[in-house]
């Protein structure tokens, strides 16, 4: 089972403690096996890390910067291994997974599609001219990004909102502004 649906499964459980408790009563080999595979999981991570800690690089990666400004008493290996196995997993699926949305919407939205592609080329004379820089200022790709993961979270959990100022309507109920609260 991967972090990332291990986390799902801790975030199901602590919004819906009853039925976690069902489901712990009536698959305890299965809660058994997640909690085994998050602590070699768990083992692994740090064992990687410290190997990391140790080795002496002229070629920096993700660690680097953290290794050179973190303060011991501060921040332990504990919390590096923590914090490398969210980026290693944060990375993983999760691009994969917008790309995809983002393309199975566009080829059911023709006209989207169409306007998309008229601003990339409108914008750019070769491929090579295509860097992160200079897609910054295409507000319609931007536009098309952002719905893409609003419609598909590449989350195993849903992303939580407040409401703003002066309240909302969310699926025909009406909630308070400041209210916290996460569509499934």
């Amino acid at each position: 089972m991967t972090a990332l649906r291990q986390g799902a499964l801790a975030d199901f459980f602590n919004r819906f403690p009853e039925l976690a408790t069902i489901f712990k009563t009536i698959m305890p080999g299965a809660i058994r096996k997640i909690t085994e595979d998050t602590k070699k999981h768990e083992a692994h991570t740090m064992a990687l890390v410290q190997k990391r800690i140790n080795k002496e690089s002229d070629r920096p990666d993700f660690m680097t910067r953290m290794l050179e400004n973190r303060d011991k008493d501060e921040v332990s290996d504990i919390q590096l291994a923590a914090h490398s196995s969210d980026f290693v997993t944060a990375g993983s699926e999760t691009t994969a997974t917008t790309l995809s949305a983002i393309t199975y919407y566009l080829m059911r939205t023709p006209e989207v599609y169409q306007k998309l592609k008229d601003e990339i080329r409108g914008n750019f004379k070769s491929y090579e001219d295509i860097t992160s820089m200079s897609t910054q200022s295409l507000e319609y790709l931007h536009a098309v990004s952002l719905e893409g993961m609003r419609i598909y979270t590449p989350l195993p959990f849903p992303l939580p909102r407040v409401v703003p100022e002066g309240g909302d309507t969310v699926d025909g109920h009406f909630l308070p502004a400041g209210v916290s609260l996460a569509i499934i």
